[in-house]
């Protein structure tokens, strides 16, 4: 398989995985959601001759936290925000190894007792709205936001820091997992709605073929 086959396998699967989340038919969903990860490791293979291990886990714990979702999110939460939050965490590290200028990297280590004061804030203030409807999740998804708040924020600073395309592109993966998330979370713990799910199907496909773009152009 060459890697223009492999391009368009990918998208072969996410029209699966977008037409059967459409039709609402949950076996083919979870089952076209699962080829997508192997397909962008498949992708990189055949491209790259090293892939960098840091992203190699990143793969990894989003492809558990895509398995995580076949099962009731009473019972699989835990596990997916867990899975998808070290992915995150991880992206956070190396983005913030992609920054040049070790003054900006200064600046991010003098943040940090601001930035933690930030995110006790935060937990006390959005408890009382997201509290209750996370229940014993609730600490976990705190934990959970902080990772991709911190994906995102660092993957901008990298981005203005060098303007490059690498950068960029993990702009784009953490933007798309923050509409993702947005439209996951408004489904369950708001108003359910297809058309919800379908964009979150849609952002996530987006997300992981510009996380194979990402990987094909990492080199740290």
């Amino acid at each position: 398989m060459n890697l223009k086959t492999g391009v368009f396998l990918y998208l072969i699967i996410s029209f699966g995985f977008l037409l059967f989340e459409i039709l609402d038919i949950s076996f083919f969903v979870h089952l076209f959601r699962l080829l997508l990860i192997p397909c962008v490791f498949l992708l990189l293979i055949k491209c790259r001759t090293q892939i960098n291990i840091w992203y190699l886990f990143i793969l990894l714990f989003y492809f558990i936290g895509d398995i995580s979702i076949i099962y009731p999110h009473k019972t699989s939460l835990g596990y997916i925000l867990i899975s998808y939050g070290i992915s995150h965490f991880i992206f956070a590290i190396i983005c913030f190894k992609l920054i040049r200028d070790i003054k900006v990297k200064k600046l991010i280590y003098s943040s940090v007792p601001l930035i933690i004061l930030w995110f006790i804030y935060f937990n006390y203030s959005v408890k009382d709205i997201f509290g209750e409807a996370l229940g014993n999740f609730y600490t976990i998804g705190v934990l959970y936001s902080i990772s991709l708040s911190l994906f995102s924020v660092i993957a901008l600073v990298s981005y203005y820091n060098n303007e490059d395309k690498t950068s960029l592109l993990a702009v784009i993966i953490a933007m798309s997992f923050v509409l993702a998330d947005i439209f996951m979370g408004i489904n369950i713990f708001l108003t359910p709605a297809k058309v919800y799910e379908i964009l979150n199907v849609i952002f996530q496909i987006g997300g992981y073929y510009f996380l194979y773009l990402f990987g094909k152009r990492l080199h740290i």
